[in-house]
């Protein structure tokens, strides 16, 4: 349980730090000032337990889409923005896990940790292959995509709720 918490406070700061860096690299300090303590609060309400967590998620990656509307790098929003998506999962994982009475909870943590990296190392590949091809998309096709991802995400969740027991995954 150590990892995912050491986890989870790392993926809040760099998350917060990139999208912060962005401000910075384009003179918004004040906005880069707030994103900070919002996600230094974060960390310590992580620590405490607080259920605040979403709500924090939500400006600080309303913070970066705001940073894209002022003219800032799109880069540095995607990748705070997984890092601080990453944090969020593994605070509601660690949250989940301290509560269930789990008879091998190394292995569900291994296996949680493989399909985050699996998650997170597509998604920087996706990033990547945008920063190196460059392609112009209208908007009906991004729009039938991001339909087809929501769906996807949507079966997902649905198979992974219908797991009768945390303990019978391989």
């Amino acid at each position: 349980m150590k990892l995912i918490h050491s986890l989870t406070i790392a993926s809040i700061i760099l998350g917060s730090g990139l999208i912060i860096f962005g401000f910075v690299q384009n003179g918004y300090w004040p906005a880069a000032l707030g994103l900070a303590i919002l996600g230094g609060f974060w960390v310590y309400m992580f620590q405490r337990k607080w259920w605040l967590s979403p709500v924090a998620l939500f400006v600080l990656v309303g913070g970066g889409v705001t940073g894209i509307i002022l003219g800032e790098t799109i880069l540095w929003t995607l990748l705070g923005t997984m890092a601080l998506l990453l944090a969020w999962d593994l605070n509601r994982f660690y949250k989940r896990i301290n509560v269930q009475e789990i008879r091998n909870p190394a292995k569900i943590v291994k296996q949680h940790l493989r399909i985050l990296g699996m998650i997170n190392g597509f998604s920087l590949l996706f990033i990547g292959m945008y920063y190196t091809i460059r392609l112009q998309l209208s908007f009906t096709v991004i729009f039938f995509l991001a339909v087809v991802s929501v769906w996807s995400l949507a079966k997902t969740v649905q198979y992974l709720l219908q797991k009768p027991d945390i303990d019978q995954l391989p």
